[in-house]
This record gives structure tokens, C-alpha cells and sequence, in this order.
């Protein structure tokens, strides 16, 4: 079974026990070992950076990094999460499109170590989401999305027909 939850969140599947850096951050022992959401609130670059690195230790089959990194802040923050995106391996990030279909995506620091990247947007009515698009056709150019970047890597064998 696939979860798949929305927001701020660092997504990881690992293919270890991750249960002491899980207790860590969420000081519980109920966990699903498959899927762990992190739900990283307002720590700050070097902090995203800093957990990035724990979690890597665990050898995860992937982490996918729902957040834009669209500019430059704090240089020591952005120098450590920059260092941990180097050393992670099998990393997904997010962009997005805004309103007029143009990508936004982090910046080049940041992005250059990514492994993969899929989009985040999702159609959304009153706080529901009303509709997921797996593979969007943006200026003639087929996207898939963050949510099935991840699937793909997680569950290979499971296939997917991209045609319209």
C-alpha cells in the first residue's frame, strides 16, 4: 500500500530498520517501516541538511524532498544542506508550475544533486484534494509528478502507460 500525504514534508522508504532516527524525531515507536514522513516545520537549511545526513545513514531506497529551495538565504545554512544533497544518494525533489504553466523550481545549488525531480501541483477545493495528475503536458513536454517519481523508484515493477 502506498501513502501519500501532502505538505512540507521530507518522504523516505527505506529498505532498513530506521527506528532509532524515526524515535529521534518523533519520539514514538509505532512506525511503518516502509514509508516515514518527516514533517520538518520551520527548522532552518542546516537543520534539513543535518537530518538529510542521519537519514542517509539508513540507507533509504528513497528520499523524496518536498520543498523549494527558490533562493539563496542564511550561506552557512545553505552551504550545509548543499553538502548533505551532494552526499544523499536516490533523492527526489519537487517543483512546480505556477498559474501560467511556467516551472519553478530550486535553485541550480540545489537542485544539481538531485537524482530525480517531479511536480507538486495538485488540484485542491476548499483544503480537499479534488484531483491528482500523475503526468502532466506542459509546452509539449510530458512531467510526472513527485508522488509517481517516487512510486517509480520505490516500486519498479509497477508499470505505467503514459499515453494520452
Amino acid at each position: 500500500m502506498i501513502r501519500i500525504l501532502f505538505g512540507l514534508i521530507i518522504f523516505v522508504a527505506f529498505s532498513c530498520n530506521p527506528k532509532k532516527v524515526y524515535r529521534e524525531v518523533v519520539r514514538t515507536d509505532k512506525i511503518d517501516e516502509d514509508i516515514i514522513l518527516f514533517n520538518i516545520g520551520n527548522i532552518s537549511r542546516a537543520e534539513i541538511g543535518e537530518l538529510l545526513i542521519e537519514i542517509e545513514k539508513c540507507k533509504p531506497l528513497i528520499i523524496g524532498i518536498d520543498i523549494l529551495f527558490l533562493e539563496n538565504k542564511k550561506a552557512f545554512d545553505d552551504s550545509v544542506l548543499a553538502d548533505a544533497l551532494e552526499r544523499v544518494t536516490n533523492d527526489i525533489i519537487a517543483y512546480k508550475f505556477d498559474s501560467r504553466g511556467r516551472e519553478e523550481r530550486s535553485i541550480d545549488r540545489f537542485r544539481k544533486f538531485a537524482s530525480e525531480e517531479g511536480f507538486i501541483n495538485a488540484e485542491e477545493k476548499d483544503g480537499v484534494l479534488s484531483h491528482f495528475t500523475p503526468v502532466k503536458e506542459v509546452g509539449g513536454k510530458l512531467h510526472e509528478s513527485f508522488a509517481l517519481k517516487i512510486s517509480k523508484q520505490w516500486k519498479p515493477e509497477v508499470e505505467l502507460n503514459h499515453s494520452k
